[in-house]
């Protein structure tokens, strides 16, 4: 199923923070807001080095991953398994100045929320 990447048909935020380009700034950037379908969230700017990938809702067989987009433009790659969650919870994750975004997949979800901030270095 592909997810509109309009917030108001999807319950998508298109999230806060700074923008990526020289890495290292300090970012909060709201991946999902109120989802209640699986699919991709929308992409968001991630300013590089370690961060917090943190998803809290009703999960009903869903697995909440965070992605990032490959060298090639058009591949998104799984973040890896600290930030791939089944159940409510947190994972961390370092990664370089990328494109980011949550994808639900499987399952019946209800109300997720999902964000990704820096922890610093």
């Amino acid at each position: 199923m592909a997810v509109s990447t309009n917030p108001a048909a999807t319950g998508v935020s298109t999230g806060s923070g700074s923008g990526g380009g020289g890495g290292g700034g300090s970012a909060n950037l709201t991946l999902l807001s109120n989802v209640s379908s699986t699919g991709a969230g929308s992409t968001m700017s991630w300013p590089g080095g370690k961060g917090t990938f943190n998803v809290v809702g009703t999960f009903g067989g869903t697995s909440a991953i965070l992605q990032f987009l490959g060298a090639d433009g058009t591949t998104w790659i799984a973040a890896g398994t600290d930030t791939t969650l089944s159940a409510g919870g947190a994972g961390n994750f370092d990664l370089p100045a990328v494109s980011i975004r949550a994808n639900l997949s499987g399952g019946s979800p209800s109300g997720i929320y999902a964000n990704a901030s820096t922890t610093g270095n």
